[in-house]
């Protein structure tokens, strides 16, 4: 399944001997991506090899990533608009004594901050990975003091925690000149609402071709006036949103969560066009279009589900904020992404010497986590092709007989649709008429449960071909 090799064929880590153990590490994790490395690697010079390879100076997240980045935005070029969330997560270290070099958390706990950026399609393809960041926090008692706060307001944007959305979108810019062809939109949530992303995507069109933004609205920010009569500004963006006229009704049903129930949600969109200007700073103006899902009715003792999306899309038609809105979904992704990579993938229940040996380990994972994904929705995408283009032949055929024990295996293998959905019923998916598509630990668990089945008709289906052999042979001539 899926040729590792033309994934890592640009490595360089600046010895031969590193790239081939990439390659190997990484097929071996693959097999089973929740397995811990000692699972994975049978022999104790392999399980020693790999340790140290996470420990070579010569290996970094940065080389280990980069043929990937390479991949995927080949992956890009071939669809005409793709999503770039973001996001940040915490690898939660705290139980890992030993290991040394951890950054705070919280009060509490310590670990990793991760802020990666993937790209996905409209459709919900993942294609991959194109940065990620491991940022610090500093610590508790010099970001609580006054002095420090009063610092860090008038510290430059580099020098602050916020930076990390600023330089996604940057990324996203670059790999938008990369695909000329390709329309990239950068998508953040609430923490990624700050003002020098608005005002950097202005001097990103200057520069020609550049990523447009979909973000949810944290702050109700103030806007220009646009009444002549007067000159203070007095109104703010959702006063402003409220007022406006509705373009259309959208109907869904929100999933049931810890703290609320499933239901039907219905919302009015709205949009408007506004100035966004700083207070006391008049000089900063940067336009934006802003669109409002909001619900007028919601049942007895539900909170409104209201959401309000600045963007610079257009938002001038019900079709326009629909597609806005629906672009914003698919970061949901990236949530899904977190989930792989630490209950599929187990990130927070290993543990190196440190935590920069983590972060190698981390950044292969996330490969790994990327390859998950991509196999689950191109199940979907791209449903009908032979699933021998995507899996070996032991993969599918193990598979097959294992779900069908009194078939024969078939001439042509199944259609990549079908394929998928076996390997999620291993991994305890049950298929229904009127149920959803596999989920995504349906998936990392059956992909598991799928390489040891290959790994076994590997090991026996040459045999069982030669006995058969052997019996017709007897049966032909005595």
């Amino acid at each position: 399944m899926y040729c590792v090799k033309l994934e890592f064929e640009t490595i360089n880590l600046g010895d031969r001997r590193l790239n081939a153990r990439a390659v190997h590490i990484f097929n071996q994790l693959g097999l089973a991506p929740g397995r811990t490395i000692p699972q994975a690697f049978q022999s104790w010079k392999e399980i020693k090899a790999s340790y140290n390879f996470f420990s070579n100076d010569l290996v970094s997240g940065e080389k280990l990533l980069a043929p990937h980045i390479e991949k995927t935005i080949e992956r890009i070029r071939e669809f005409p608009i793709v999503l770039l969330p973001s996001d940040t997560t915490e690898i939660d270290y705290t139980s890992k004594s030993a290991m040394k070099g951890k950054e705070r958390l919280s009060n509490k706990k310590e670990g990793i901050w991760l802020h990666p950026t993937i790209a996905v399609t409209p459709q919900r393809l993942m294609l991959g990975v194109v940065e990620v960041n491991f940022w610090s926090r500093q610590p508790k008692a010099l970001e609580n003091s006054s002095t420090c706060r009063t610092a860090r307001d008038k510290a430059p944007i580099e020098e602050k925690e916020s930076y990390r959305w600023l330089k996604s979108y940057r990324k996203a810019c670059e790999v938008a000149r990369e695909v000329p062809g390709t329309q990239i939109i950068h998508m953040a949530d609430r923490e990624g609402d700050i003002i020098e992303v608005f005002a950097e995507s202005i001097e990103q069109k200057l520069q020609g071709a550049y990523a447009n933004f979909i973000i949810r609205s944290q702050y109700d920010r103030m806007i220009e006036n646009t009444n002549d009569e007067e000159s203070e500004i007095h109104k703010k963006l959702r006063q402003k949103l409220h007022e406006a006229p509705s373009l259309g009704e959208i109907e869904f049903m929100v999933p049931p969560t810890e703290k609320r129930k499933g239901r039907k949600v219905k919302q009015q969109l709205k949009a408007v066009t506004v100035t966004l200007v700083r207070k006391n700073k008049k000089e900063f103006q940067v336009q934006v279009n802003a669109v409002m899902a909001i619900e007028d009715s919601p049942p007895e003792g539900e909170k409104p589900l209201i959401w309000v999306l600045i963007t610079d899309l257009p938002v001038n038609t019900f079709e326009e904020v629909h597609t806005v809105i629906s672009y914003y979904l698919c970061r949901w992704e990236i949530e899904l992404f977190f989930k792989v990579l630490k209950s599929g993938c187990k990130i927070e229940e290993r543990q190196l010497q440190t935590t920069d040996r983590m972060k190698n380990l981390i950044t292969l994972f996330l490969i790994l986590s990327w390859r998950v994904m991509f196999t689950m929705m191109l199940g979907r995408v791209c449903s009908e092709i032979p699933c021998s283009d995507i899996f070996d032949q032991a993969e599918w055929k193990s598979v097959y007989k294992i779900l069908n024990k009194k078939k024969n295996l078939p001439e042509n293998p199944p259609s990549l649709g079908e394929f998928v959905t076996m390997i999620a019923v291993l991994g305890g998916y049950i298929e229904r008429k009127d149920g959803g598509p596999p989920g995504i630990k349906a998936m990392w668990t059956g992909m598991a449960r799928m390489i040891d089945f290959a790994l076994a008709w590997e090991a026996f289906g040459e045999q069982e071909t030669e006995h058969k052999s052997l019996a017709n042979a007897r049966n032909t001539y005595g």
